[in-house]
């Protein structure tokens, strides 16, 4: 939320400030909720909207922009995906505190294929619940009568497109995931945090690349075409004698960017750091 209270708009005043930047956005050829979403980001990136801001509610954007509800939904969902707005039960939805980029992703990294530098990242977390596990999981990680906690990430690599991530892992032994401020495991490296919280350190990984097509609840959370292919991720991280902790599906759409896995990504955030 915000610190100072005078900063913050009235409902009002955020509603009309959002409707002023989407009749802006009329020239564009884009999709109306495209639109919607980048006018409401631009007022996000911008600080016309700070971080805590409340935003009006569905129908009464609705109103302001003379958009169907389906079309406000779905820009919203976008703002969701994308980390820029959170919705809080029974208080309504709000403008999110910028993300920190993500300096030690292990497994991936992209670079510019104008200039080569690294790609800033960013992980904005979806989803974590306790799960069954499916039987890929279960047969990475063996049977956990406690189930497994699954923690689902959108990461946004500078803005350019979006990959999602999936992480499993026993919950008898990593149920408390569940119960860290959503802070905790966003921005970070989430087998560092395991590391540090959890005494888990991941002492070694496996990994298979294979090209699958994107499900239709993944396609639209990254934003790319239901059924469209791109590359499917799959590591098992290993701890203490040689005991699986991990299980990630990592689903990467196609781009122009360079990406690097495994050590030469792990080489690269090392590189950078120092």
């Amino acid at each position: 939320m915000m610190n100072a209270a005078n900063d913050q708009l009235s409902l009002d005043a955020a509603g009309r400030l959002i409707a002023s930047a989407y009749a802006a956005t009329e020239a564009s050829r884009l999709p109306k909720h495209a639109r919607l979403y980048d006018a409401i980001t631009g007022v996000i990136e911008t600080e016309q909207l700070a971080p805590g801001q409340k935003l009006p509610g569905e129908r009464e954007l609705c109103t302001l922009t003379e958009l169907s509800l389906g079309t406000v939904q779905k820009g919203l969902s976008q703002l969701m995906a994308d980390g820029r707005i959170s919705r809080e039960h029974g208080r309504g939805t709000f403008v999110r505190p910028r993300l920190r980029p993500l300096m030690d992703l292990w497994h991936y990294r992209f670079r510019d294929p104008a200039t080569g530098t690294l790609l800033p990242v960013f992980a904005h977390l979806a989803e974590r619940a306790q799960v069954l596990g499916d039987p890929v999981v279960t047969q990475a990680l063996g049977d956990d009568p406690a189930r497994y906690v699954r923690i689902c990430r959108v990461v946004s690599i500078a803005d350019r497109f979006r990959c999602w991530s999936e992480m499993h892992l026993p919950f008898s032994r990593f149920g408390g995931l569940l119960n860290l401020p959503e802070t905790e495991i966003e921005s970070v490296n989430l087998k560092q945090l395991l590391a540090t919280k959890f005494n888990a350190p991941t002492l070694a990984t496996t990994q298979t690349v294979l090209l699958r097509p994107f499900g239709a609840s993944v396609a639209t959370l990254i934003g790319v075409k239901q059924r469209s292919n791109g590359l499917l991720l799959q590591i098992v991280g290993t701890s203490r004698g040689g005991v699986p902790i991990t299980f990630q599906r990592i689903h990467v759409p196609p781009s122009d960017c360079e990406m690097e896995i495994g050590a030469a990504a792990a080489a690269a955030v090392a590189t950078a750091a120092a």
